[in-house]
């Protein structure tokens, strides 16, 4: 797994083995500015950005952010 944030307020989780993203979506109102996976669980990660927000998603349920 791969989490990339972009400037247009995408974030996408490229799957490694299939070589494509497994999924993409909008997690901020504005640009995302970086992205950190945690380091105890794959499926959690932190993302920010320029909107002043951090969010923490888990991969396994992106229909909600803290």
């Amino acid at each position: 797994m791969l989490v990339a944030a972009t400037n247009d307020t995408l974030i996408n989780i490229w799957d490694l083995n299939k070589k494509a993203i497994d999924v993409r979506f909008c997690g901020h109102e504005r640009p995302v500015t970086d992205v950190s996976i945690s380091p105890f669980d794959a499926n959690l990660f932190v993302t920010c950005s320029s909107d002043g927000c951090l969010r923490l998603f888990d991969r396994r349920n992106l229909e909600y952010s803290y």
